[in-house]
């Protein structure tokens, strides 16, 4: 059922034995699995069903270079699921792979474990089955790549979480769902170390408890951190900051473009063909078939180089021919140009894990009284030469088959400041395989809060090159059956 905390009196005490923080897609899909699996869910969504400017603005902060933090999270039932693409495909097995050209790279547990349920993932975000190569999809297409890059496929859907599942969160006799309740302090008993209580207000006033048998964080990168680090009722520090890692090693997928570029003879937009048998049958079921091209695993170990990936793009409407001008300048000059389509490139990046990368409190406040977040977001020196080195290599590969000239920059500082967030905030209450190492263990679990845990991207020990959504997914159903073997269900 689906309940509003502003109907409920001042003092109210909730209780269920699972209580999730956050009604993004990770808290809808943790609930309605345990739903399914026969435990009873208390899901604490800080908005509505719909945008509210007062609630927003609780999501006020310090983004530095980073942007709005009102616009890069949305504070409602459904989360930023309300205003994404869809844009999804598994993390690849070197993604989970410690290697010592990427620092603080690797995951404590294997591919197949984390993602275990992929398929209930793909389910869960209505995408169109567990197909991710290339020439399944489009085996009539001659595909682009020389083994050093190669052509993926990603499969988009633009759904909203809280709306395509509002009607069975509303009809389960197992989650309750409270809408603005906003949680503004994780209590701790200092004899046990586990979470005894949740303290929730509402703008209107009321101040309300939750309590349960075990406790899930599932607010997103930024808030789930600045919820940790102001609880410092108990634990000075904030709560599972024992090793000072709450907040660190925030990442984003770091995107350039649409950068010019002058088209080949070979030129020619990448868009799946509508009459490609399995493309079309993903059109009637809503979702888009997006190609790109990307960095082999073999080429990225041969390299030492992170992920990317990279979209050709009919741009519309045209450049104008001031940015055509300027985008020239830098060209690389193999091969003559053409009359092809392609006018735009588009670059997402892998991120390096940087501990001073992070999230901390601001010293401004909120309607409630508590610090706002404040977002250090920082590329290092070795993130801005990996983003040059791939866009050489990929100006390089369009040139070499006649796709046409890009510009590439002559510094990595350059790129650096054309860099712009994707907004996949991620690593700030990392998985590691011991408390010095990681916020929370492979079972999801606070190292050092007995009752607690994490979901969502926020766990994200290594990011990737690809959208974080569908993997956060898959992630959290295979947390939701850990903890029904905690409560006996």
């Amino acid at each position: 059922m689906i309940i509003d905390a502003n109907d409920l009196s001042d003092g109210d005490a909730l209780r269920s034995v699972v209580c999730i923080v956050g009604g993004g897609p990770v808290g809808i899909a943790l609930a309605l699995r345990l739903a399914a699996l026969e435990v009873d869910t208390l899901l604490l969504e800080a908005g509505g069903t719909e945008h509210e400017d007062a609630t927003e603005a609780l999501y006020r902060g310090t983004g530095g270079g980073y942007g709005d933090l009102t616009t890069t999270r949305l504070q409602m039932l459904g989360g930023s699921t309300n205003h994404w693409g869809g844009q999804s495909r598994p993390l690849e097995p070197i993604d989970f792979e410690p290697q010592n050209w990427r620092r603080g790279s690797g995951w404590p547990i294997a591919r197949d474990d984390a993602l275990a349920r992929l398929d209930e993932a793909i389910e869960f975000l209505g995408l169109a089955g567990n197909g991710w190569d290339a020439a399944s999809w489009l085996p009539d297409e001659a595909l682009l790549g020389d083994g050093e890059i190669v052509e993926k496929v990603f499969q988009g859907r633009p759904l909203s979480a809280g709306e395509f599942y509002e009607e069975a969160l509303h009809d389960s006799e197992r989650v309750t769902v409270v809408l603005h309740a906003n949680v503004t302090r994780i209590r701790v008993d200092p004899a046990t170390g586990s979470v005894s209580v949740l303290e929730i207000r509402t703008l209107d006033g009321a101040q309300l408890t939750a309590t349960g048998e075990e406790y899930v964080l599932a607010a997103g990168g930024i808030e789930s951190a600045r919820l940790l680090l102001a609880s410092t009722d108990d634990i000075p520090a904030g709560v599972g900051n024992g090793a000072d890692l709450v907040g660190r090693y925030f990442a984003d997928h770091h995107i350039v473009g649409p950068l010019p570029l002058v088209p080949g003879p070979a030129a020619q937009p990448m868009v799946a063909p509508s009459d490609a048998p399995e493309v079309a049958r993903a059109s009637e079921a809503g979702v888009t078939i997006q190609r790109a091209l990307a960095l082999s695993p073999e080429a990225q170990h041969a390299l030492e180089l992170p992920g990317f990936h990279a979209f050709l793009l009919e741009s519309e409407p045209p450049f104008s021919d001031e940015v055509f001008a300027r985008g020239v300048e830098g060209l690389v000059d193999l091969g003559g140009a053409g009359t092809g389509p392609i006018r735009a490139v588009v670059v997402g990046f892998e991120q390096l894990p940087n501990p001073e990368s992070r999230v901390t409190l601001d010293a401004e406040q909120n309607a409630f009284g508590e610090p706002r977040a404040r977002v250090d977001w920082q590329l290092t020196e070795d993130d801005q030469a990996n983003m040059q080195r791939a866009i050489d290599l990929l100006a390089r590969f369009l040139a070499r088959n006649g796709i046409g000239r890009l510009r590439i920059a002559s510094t990595a500082a350059e790129w650096r400041q054309e860099a712009f967030a994707q907004h996949h905030h991620m690593g700030t209450l990392r998985m590691g395989g011991t408390p010095s190492d990681g916020v929370v263990d492979p079972d999801l679990r606070f190292h050092d809060v007995a009752n607690l845990y994490a979901v969502g991207t926020a766990v994200f020990p290594t990011y990737g090159h690809v959208n974080p959504t569908l993997n956060a997914v898959a992630l959290t159903l295979r947390l939701a059956d850990h903890l029904a073997q905690e409560v006996g269900a």
